[in-house]
């Protein structure tokens, strides 16, 4: 039997756009960091992706704020920091769009930037966060390669209500750009295949085709909580090389 993710909840508001958030690639420093490898692999440690409530509230957003902090703190901290549902529901409730439910992925992102994001373990901080662009494969493969992970928005399509691997079908009206709605997911590694991204408490895969059909936003996003002791990350980069490449956003 196959899946069904109809019941499931999504709550993403549309793609704000804001021109105050650069663009990662853009940057002048990129010869200061390696080529993406082929693969990559970010989360075959974690051993379980919580819900966070995303079956019952709009609250994907925050949901994948808390995937974040758990994958990061995992691979350079040797701990796991799982928020909570309720620190999960309080972040959403800050960050909730004036205008119904959901949130703008931008402004939680900023709002992370800005105050912090409570764990119900202390406060988890970033320094910096940038856009990359979707439709690039290599920019974000670069991404996840780098920052373990890419913040993604997706308008899905109908369609991937019941695919267990999110892919393409074309020619219908079910498979429509945002013809179900918007979603924050997860990205956490790739292949050849696809990306790997968590959501509803699980990893699932996307194809290529699929990632630069749907995903309508990404952001990578600079933290403490991804290095390792003296100052490198579990990817092997520097915290300095990882800084030349952010600018970061003020309010």
């Amino acid at each position: 039997m196959g899946v069904d993710f109809s019941g499931k909840l999504l709550g993403k508001a549309p793609v704000k756009h804001d021109a105050r958030i650069p663009m990662l690639m853009s940057l002048p420093e990129a010869s200061n960091l390696p080529p993406a490898p082929p693969e990559q692999n970010w989360y075959s440690a974690v051993a379980e992706w919580p819900m966070d409530d995303n079956d019952t509230q709009p609250d994907c957003t925050s949901a994948a704020v808390a995937h974040a902090i758990q994958q990061w703190t995992i691979y350079a901290q040797n701990m796991s920091v799982v928020m909570g549902t309720d620190a999960v529901l309080a972040l959403y409730g800050q960050t909730k769009a004036p205008d119904g439910d959901g949130a703008y992925l931008s402004d939680v992102l900023t709002y992370w930037l800005n105050n912090g994001v409570e764990t119900g373990y202390g406060k988890h901080n970033i320094t910096a966060f940038a856009r990359v662009a979707p439709g690039d494969i290599e920019h974000s493969k670069c991404g996840i390669a780098w920052f373990g992970n890419l913040v993604l928005g997706v308008a899905l399509p109908l369609t991937a209500q019941n695919q267990e691997t999110w892919t393409v079908v074309p020619g219908t009206a079910a498979s429509g750009v945002g013809s179900w709605g918007g979603h924050a997911i997860l990205a956490v590694g790739y292949t050849a295949a696809g990306v790997y991204f968590v959501s509803w408490g699980r990893l699932m895969l996307m194809t290529w085709d699929f990632y630069q059909t749907y995903c309508d936003e990404a952001y990578v996003v600079l933290t403490r909580d991804f290095m390792k002791p003296p100052g490198n990350n579990p990817a092997g980069v520097t915290w300095a090389d990882l800084t030349n490449r952010m600018k970061a956003l003020k309010a």
